[in-house]
């Protein structure tokens, strides 16, 4: 048996000496233990070379109690697959989530969840507003853990941005003149926003929250929290990007405690911060995704002074803040908020924003986004020390084997699951074609 089959098997004994296979533990069903977990860097793929340096993106990670695999997290990505108005997870989310489990990533991340109805982007997107969403979910987290992952749930409002067409109706339907969609798509009226400004002409003028509609979104938001604790997830994330939470001026000129001033434009979201970290459990992680910067035209401030759009400063503020109440790392994005943003669309185009956050704050620890392609690629801006995490979409929806190319590429074995073995017991045996 080589030494990688010894990664594999682990065999427990009856009383009388027979072996039996040991299961994961804690799932609900039966499946094949794997030690180490899938994901996990087993060593160089030519033995000679035993000494050789563990590439970054294959270096464990630990957040609290939590010792992540590898470097490479699944980011949120709205799937849009649900049976519209119900935001219930479905076995198409149960195969979209387990397989990137199965093939090694770190932290599997929810799609934005909604905390509300109308806290949707879409009809068919995913909630965790009612109770009847708990198993659905545990069904997901428990498939997750049982390959030795760590799931993450994202939660969101999504604000102005509510009651739109999937990107799959809009793509076919170009003539539309509105992408609102109707109630009778499935759609909603009681889209909330800081202030009453539309997100662009084709978007639903949304309806300026009150301080009774704020605290019902407080409300909301722990309940679903609290309904993430249920469900078994292992990390939970603020989605305060993209303009959702209040923030920008660009969409938030309430004249309240909640707008104006950076105070009061960050009170929302660090209120939300504090309320999940007192509520999520002590030993388990709380991130945050935050915009650095809308990229609007004029800049973040004016000639005089005042702020016009959110950017590096202002993130500075409210990431000072958000590391005084235990938020544990922050994934640096971008943009979103504003239709006319002016965004370089270059690889690791949010990388700049991460190492100026980086710059103040060097022990907090960072994740990166953003048109990251290539293994080489996430290992430099690791190796730079400009983030600690790299965040994948729609790379790892193009290359779900990201993790195991990335080790073949850098010359390394992954452990992947039990039931794989044979992918790596045989992964350097050149088979001979046919003879001429």
């Amino acid at each position: 048996m080589s030494d990688y089959d010894e990664n594999r098997y682990r065999a427990g004994k009856t009383a009388s000496g027979a072996l039996l296979t040991v299961p994961s533990a804690g799932v609900g069903f039966f499946t094949p233990q794997t030690t180490p977990r899938p994901g996990s860097y087993l060593g160089p793929s030519d033995p000679s070379r035993k000494n050789a340096k563990v590439p970054m993106l294959l270096q464990p990670l630990k957040l609290r109690s939590l010792e992540f695999k590898n470097r490479i997290f699944l980011s949120p990505m709205a799937q849009y697959s649900c049976q519209p108005g119900t935001g219930m997870p479905t076995k198409y989310h149960l195969v979209h989530y387990g397989q990137f489990a199965m093939r090694g990533i770190a932290c599997v991340m929810t799609e934005a969840t909604a905390i509300s109805p109308n806290g949707r982007m879409t009809p068919e997107d995913v909630g965790i507003w009612d109770d009847k969403h708990i198993p659905a979910w545990k069904g997901i987290v428990d498939f997750v853990h049982s390959q030795g992952g760590y799931m993450g749930l994202q939660l969101n409002h999504a604000g102005r941005r509510g009651s739109v067409y999937t990107p799959q109706i809009l793509g076919e339907n170009p003539q539309l003149k509105s992408h609102v969609a109707p109630p009778e798509a499935g759609g909603w009226t009681d889209v909330w926003s800081p202030s009453a400004i539309p997100y662009y002409e084709k978007y639903i003028t949304p309806v300026a929250m009150t301080l009774s509609d704020i605290q019902t979104f407080k409300n909301d938001w722990a309940a679903a929290v609290l309904r993430g604790i249920k469900a078994g997830f292992d990390v939970i994330e603020l989605h305060a990007s993209h303009g959702y939470l209040f923030m920008s001026p660009i969409s938030n000129q309430r004249t309240d405690k909640y707008g104006g001033s950076l105070e009061n434009r960050s009170r929302l979201v660090l209120e939300i911060a504090a309320l999940t970290r007192q509520l999520w459990p002590a030993d388990k992680p709380v991130l945050c995704r935050l915009s650095i910067s809308d990229w609007h035209v004029g800049g973040e401030k004016d000639a005089q002074g005042n702020f016009v759009s959110w950017g590096v400063e202002s993130s500075r503020a409210m990431v000072k803040e958000l590391v005084a109440l235990g938020i544990d790392l922050v994934d640096c994005t971008s943009g979103g908020l504003d239709p006319d943003q002016v965004c370089p669309a270059v690889p690791g185009h949010n990388v700049p924003l991460a190492r100026e956050i980086k710059k103040t704050f060097p022990d907090l620890p960072l994740g990166s986004v953003g048109l990251i392609k290539t293994a080489a690629q996430a290992e430099a801006i690791l190796q730079s020390g400009d983030a600690q995490v790299i965040h994948l979409g729609r790379e790892l929806l193009r290359q779900a084997d990201f993790v195991l190319n990335a080790a073949t590429e850098f010359g390394a074995t992954v452990q992947l699951p039990t039931q794989w073995h044979r992918a790596i017991t045989w992964s350097n045996v050149v088979i001979p074609g046919p003879k001429a």
